[in-house]
């Protein structure tokens, strides 16, 4: 528990940061971690976080896929992150790109990014792998959405609804992760850019 100041890649990382964890071994190593680490007042170059919480909990960590049981949450406050960032910004606004088309409304250009609040909750459970209450508010977005993924089918199940201004948009897939079904129908390149995000992940 303290202060932490390190840099990395040319800019100074500083956080006051407090660390929980607790392990357990067995003959081969290994075998299990829970823990929890807080975060305030972080800053990075000209980038700043208020406030991040994470807490998680890894069982059976050198098993099969199939026996791994590992849940991680994460919450994040108030972040800004100045115009001048211009690779995160790039990213963000190809994000922003793909959400306004699916509307079939132009992208609003983003300058400074402003993030309020930040949830989510990640599962697997016997090869089963699940993003659960993922919410996001920023200036420019609010965003919620789930996933699940069926990793020995190879099957996947995803919701999302995205406010960006007063255009708004409630999407879900399902089916094959390879050509997952889409609704609302979206056009042939639309649905393509979707369904490789999803493949992706």
């Amino acid at each position: 528990e303290g202060l932490v100041k390190t840099a990395l890649k040319g800019k100074l990382l500083s956080a006051e940061v407090k660390l929980e964890s607790d392990a357990n071994f067995d003959y081969g190593g290994l075998a299990s971690v829970k823990g929890s680490l807080g975060a305030e007042n972080i800053s990075y170059g000209a980038i700043t976080l208020q406030r991040l919480k994470t807490d998680w909990s890894l069982f059976n960590i050198r098993k099969p896929l199939a026996d791994r049981n590992y849940t991680v949450s994460l919450t994040a406050e108030k972040l800004v992150i100045p115009g001048r960032e211009n690779s995160v910004k790039e990213g963000v606004s190809r994000g922003l790109a793909l959400f306004s088309a699916a509307m079939g409304k132009p992208a609003p250009k983003i300058e400074d990014i402003e993030m309020s609040f930040f949830k989510a909750a990640f599962r697997l459970d016997n090869s089963a792998l699940a993003f659960k209450d993922l919410a996001l508010r920023t200036n420019f977005m609010d965003l919620d959405a789930g996933l699940s993924i069926d990793g020995p089918a190879k099957t996947a199940e995803a919701s999302l609804k995205a406010e960006i201004g007063a255009n708004k948009i409630k999407m879900s897939a399902s089916g094959p992760m390879a050509s997952p079904r889409i609704l609302p129908a979206l056009s042939a390149t639309l649905s393509a850019k979707f369904r490789e995000a999803l493949v992706g992940i």
